[in-house]
Formats: C-alpha cells, structure tokens, sequence
C-alpha cells in the first residue's frame, strides 16, 4: 500500500495492506501503521505521552484504541482525533491522509524541493531554484479561456525579465501535448510546465484557473492565489480588470510595490476542502496508472466534497469527456453563483488600478 500526504508519498510493508475479504459499500477497515514508518514517512514519534512532532504531542487515550500490542499505530483513528481526512481505496492499494482542517490552504515559502514540475518541453523545475528573482506563477490550463492569458504573461516577461521577473506558468492539464498550441500561439519563452496532479493548486490554495502567485527574491509567498486574467478574452467572461492586473505586476517589479497588506492571507481550508485534495492526490497516482475509472470515481467524490472547487470539477469533466467550458460548466458555475459561492477569487487592491 502507498500512503500519500501534503508533501509526497512512501510505501507501506505489504503485511499491513488490508485483506481482500469484501467490505460493505462505503466502508474500510481501520489502517495499522508500524510505529517506525510513520515516523520514517511523515516525522511522527510514538512516545509514551503519545503521537509527537518536534514538541507538539497528540495525546492516545484510551491508548489501546490507537496502538497495539505490536507496536503499531491506528492511522485511521489518528486522522480522526487529530481533524485530517483519510482516504483508503482498498481496490487499489493506495491511501491519502489530508491536512487539518482550518490550516492555511497555501504554503508562504517556497522550500528546496517542495514545488517540482514538469517542463513541457522536458525536464523539471524546482521553484526553489529561481531564487534571487522574482516570479510570476501563473495557472491556467488548455479548457479555460486563460490559455489566451499566455500571450499577455509573455509580454510582460520580456519586458521585465531585465528588471528581475521569471514568469512560470502551470498548465493544469492531464497531458503536455494539450497546451503545445497555445504555448506556440504566444511564442513562449518562459518556463512552461505541466501538472496533472494540480500539486501548485494544492501547494497554494488554488480553486479555479486563471490564478497566480507571486514569489519574491527569497522564495517567500508575497500574493497568494489571486485571480487574474493578462487579456480582454477572460475579463469578458470573469469583468475583471485585465489590464489593472498587469500594471501591478509591473508596480511589483519595477517599484517593490507587492500591493498586498500584512493583512492579507489565504483563506483557511475547510475539512470538505481538504477531503477533496486526498481525493485528489489518489485521483493523480490512479491516472498515472491509465485507470481512469478509477481515478473518475475520486474526482467525482473531491468535486462532491468541495463544489466550488473548479480545477477539480473542470478536470473530472474533461476525464469523462465532456467540455470543462460547455454546458455543464455553465450549469455548475450558476448553481455555485446561486449558493452564494463565487466562481473567481480576486484580491482587491488592483483592480480598476492602472
């Protein structure tokens, strides 16, 4: 079995993968983890006070409910003392155990090795290595009307890569070959990477594409996801100001001037948000595995935990082969609109700023 978390994956030892007998729909049997592999795999101590990080201690009482008597851990009761989802497929052998509830939905430093994507034209980049300038990442994906947003992000990066700026931006799209028409269309020459895991969406507390990040010289997170759109394509659809949304990037870069207060944070993730990223994570690994009725299933359970999550409805549509921007996109967008959600997620300061 596999366990997969925030910050990667390790294997389980075979003995502990539960059985085959069958289990009533809905349900699974409780995951036993050897003390020494939690450890090892997630930095978690099985100590007499109970289940530590650093100092920070869960206490296991009564503790016969979370260890036995071989010494290992009932990572489901765990996860539930401690606020995570966990998700187990038994079918096919892999486990993602999610975050707490109410921790921030984005990451505020980018640390070496923590955001590794794939380049489209081969290769990987790691975030952490473009430190000493400043970065625009921008998500955007080959079904979204942002795929026009190339073109404008490419001007600006020729403009200012003098002054500093890299731009990288992140197809959130299942195969590289998808965004190859847009990418020529806009004469790229900034990085440009591929995410079929949507690992920036997860890493940064994105909920729809187009969205960017701003990291500066030292890596630290300085805009958390903000929706913006760099052409007239998507300001028709989304109102939003296209062109404010350039004149800050230039502000940034030119003046220092981030436009974000101290007070201005990612929202903190809810529990269904954080079942849905678990969801998620399985969804990625079964369709590296070309088992897309698999993978289906758990995008269809993320996209049933978190509604108005839209890079991961909009990507189980395109899985199923329907349009992520025809009818049933309209139809969820209104539906999500009537409940009170909102579609886009802009910050406040730049819009009708120029």
């Amino acid at each position: 079995m596999i366990l997969l978390h925030a910050n990667g994956s390790f294997e389980l030892p075979d003995s502990f993968t539960p059985t085959s007998t069958p289990l009533p729909p809905g349900s699974s049997r409780p995951l036993w983890v050897e003390a020494g592999t939690l450890e090892d795999g997630l930095g978690w101590v099985l100590k007499p006070q109970g289940v530590c990080i650093d100092d920070a201690c869960v206490p296991l009482i009564p503790r016969d409910e979370f260890v036995d008597v071989d010494g290992r851990v009932n990572v489901t009761a765990l996860a539930e003392r401690t606020g995570r989802p966990l998700v187990v497929d038994q079918s096919t052998g892999i486990a993602s155990l999610g975050e707490p509830a109410g921790e921030e939905s984005t990451v505020t430093s980018v640390a070496p090795g923590q955001v590794v994507l794939d380049l489209v034209g081969g290769g990987q980049l790691d975030l952490s290595h473009l430190r000493g300038r400043k970065v625009l990442l921008a998500a955007w994906a080959s079904w979204c009307l942002c795929r026009h947003d190339l073109a404008g992000w490419e001007e600006e990066y020729r403009a200012l890569r003098p002054h500093g700026l890299e731009v990288v931006s992140v197809a959130l799209d299942e195969r590289a070959a998808d965004t190859l028409p847009w990418l020529e269309e806009a004469e790229a020459s900034h990085h440009a990477c591929v995410d079929p895991r949507h690992r920036v969406a997860e890493v940064f507390g994105m909920v729809n594409v187009p969205m960017v990040v701003w990291i500066d010289e030292a890596g630290d997170v300085v805009r958390p996801a903000d929706t913006q759109f760099a052409t007239e394509h998507g300001a028709a659809v989304s109102g939003l100001d296209w062109r404010g949304a350039r004149a800050a990037l230039r502000r940034w870069v030119l003046d220092g001037d981030s436009g974000v207060t101290e007070d201005t944070h990612a929202p903190e993730a809810s529990y269904e948000e954080q079942l849905a990223r678990a969801h998620w994570r399985i969804a990625g690994v079964l369709l590296e595995r070309d088992d897309r009725e698999g993978a289906a299933r758990h995008l269809e359970a993320a996209g049933e935990a978190a509604p108005h999550d839209f890079t991961i409805r909009r990507a189980g549509l395109k899985l199923r082969g329907e349009d992520p921007f025809g009818e049933l996109y309209w139809d969820m967008r209104e539906s999500l609109l009537a409940s009170g959600g909102a579609v886009y997620r802009p910050l406040p300061d730049w819009q009708g700023r120029r």
